[in-house]
């Protein structure tokens, strides 16, 4: 495939609108325990609020949500790691019943555990679809049908020019991205019309998550990649476009030294404010933080932000977190 280098008008853009931002990425936590989950600061405590904290198997290292059936009922889609660091991984497709989520679909893939996208990638009459490395997958007539991609996949994330309209971003070995469609006919490829990345003023919706080198080969800054993800955000109850990037958090005993592995939170900035800030932060989360989706799979299906973590409270195995969008 012709993979070329992702718009240079864009990271300058991304660049110009965090500068300011990142002299305030390091959250720091005094004396707070492993499992609590302890405020973090936060500019803005009325932005996001939590709503429920639930607990997933270990295993697990990506999520989505989606209404995958054409009904009103939104799933929760993750990826969970083979055992013995075995290659591929279980995509699960679950749905919320009363107080635990039920399986409805199980499939073995071969492709990696943390490289998961869901959205309309065929266009706004399409299903919603799958993405992982090794292909695609959607919901049709009661059963999961897949198209396969002619070589594994480096997704790298997704974009949303509006509700109904997405695209699939994948970057090469020589970290060039493109944003790709997806056809669904059997016949041909499954990743067709690639194009660079749009201006941001275009973007409904982006969200990146790969490991902090890839993007930074995509011309973004250490600081605000260093968490692995990032995104924008033009959310329900906020028009304007938010930036979204991870940012560490540290323990420190009575003399002010750090100890034990760095925790994480996301905070939301106005990117464009003369002087962008920061408008919140979530508390400083369980574990490193591995994924995020921008809705819930349990009713009410509001507007917020989903995080998966690699611990939870108890310590028993990953975290979900659900903050409700409540103020601009």
């Amino acid at each position: 495939m012709n993979k070329m280098k992702i718009s240079s008008c864009f990271c300058a853009l991304l660049v110009v609108l965090i500068a300011t931002t990142t002299a305030s990425a390091q959250v720091q936590q005094r004396n707070s325990g492993a499992g609590a989950i302890a405020q973090s600061g936060s500019a803005s405590a009325s932005m996001y609020q939590l709503v429920y904290q639930h607990n997933l198997p270990a295993d697990v290292t990506s999520i989505a949500v989606a209404n995958l059936d054409g009904t009103n009922r939104q799933s929760l889609i993750y990826l969970r790691s083979l055992p013995g660091n075995s290659p591929g991984a279980k995509l699960v497709i679950a749905h919320w019943h009363g107080s635990l989520f039920i399986t409805d679909s199980v499939t073995t893939i071969a492709g990696s555990p943390g490289l998961l996208e869901v959205g309309k990638f065929a266009g706004a009459n399409s299903p919603v679809i799958i993405a992982t490395s090794d292909g695609v997958r959607y919901w049709q007539n009661g059963s999961l049908r897949t198209k396969a991609f002619a070589e594994s996949e480096n997704i790298v994330g997704k974009l949303d020019k509006s509700n109904d309209s997405s695209r699939l971003l994948i970057a090469s070995p020589q970290s060039h991205t493109l944003a790709y469609q997806v056809k669904l006919a059997p016949a041909g490829n499954a990743l067709v019309n690639p194009v660079p990345m749009p201006a941001s003023s275009s973007i409904f919706r982006m969200d990146l998550r790969s490991t902090p080198v890839v993007l930074q080969n995509m011309g973004l800054p250490a600081t605000l990649v260093a968490g692995g993800i990032m995104g924008l955000w033009r959310t329900d109850l906020a028009s304007k476009l938010l930036l979204y990037y991870l940012v560490s958090a540290h323990q420190q005993n009575a003399q002010g030294k750090t100890f034990g592995a760095a925790r994480w939170s996301v905070m939301f900035v106005d990117p464009t404010a003369v002087v962008p800030k920061s408008l919140y932060t979530t508390p400083v989360l369980p574990g490193s933080i591995l994924s995020v989706a921008h809705n819930s799979p349990l009713l009410p299906h509001s507007p917020g932000l989903l995080v998966l973590t690699g611990s939870n409270s108890t310590g028993t195995g990953t975290g979900l977190y659900f903050f409700r969008l409540v103020a601009n």
